[in-house]
């Protein structure tokens, strides 16, 4: 058998019916929510934000979400001209500057959250006690794909 796999041919296509049905489950519009308004790099750097309640300069926030600063930069820009975030002049260094998250900001990303959560809540309603073991068990599928990946 080619590469360890030997299925009889019944088993082969029942194989084949399971990945289309991961594959539908994939396009679905838990992975890909409506109409977002801001990029996931755009959410993420808003969400820092929010939870840090300010405070961040560039280079802390290229830091934390593990980019280069140019690409910050560029995610910065963006926000800036959409008056999600404003840059505020550091009192103790006039040369730097921190970000804070705007009202603007705020809304957008409620707005963005809400519409990425809201198939899962729809899910995890739907579910009920199946809900968490079905999470347990995409968390174990994500760990043992990953293994594969790395043994290929």
């Amino acid at each position: 058998s080619k590469g360890g796999i030997d299925l009889s041919e019944h088993e082969w296509l029942n194989m084949i019916e399971d990945l289309e049905e991961i594959k539908f489950f994939s396009r679905t519009k838990l992975i890909n929510p409506d109409k977002l308004t801001l990029t996931p790099a755009e959410m993420e750097l808003l969400l820092l934000l929010y939870l840090k309640k300010g405070e961040l300069g560039p280079g802390q926030v290229s830091e934390l979400m593990h980019m280069k600063r140019e690409s910050i930069s560029r995610v910065v820009r963006s926000l800036l001209n959409k008056g999600d975030v404003i840059k505020v002049k550091c009192p103790e260094d006039e040369r730097r500057y921190i970000l804070e998250l705007t009202a603007d900001g705020q809304r957008e990303l409620d707005t963005n959250y809400k519409r990425i959560l809201k198939p899962l809540y729809y899910l995890k309603k739907s579910l009920g006690d199946d809900f968490r073991p079905f999470i347990d068990m995409v968390v174990t599928a994500n760990r043992l794909m990953k293994q594969y990946e790395e043994e290929i």
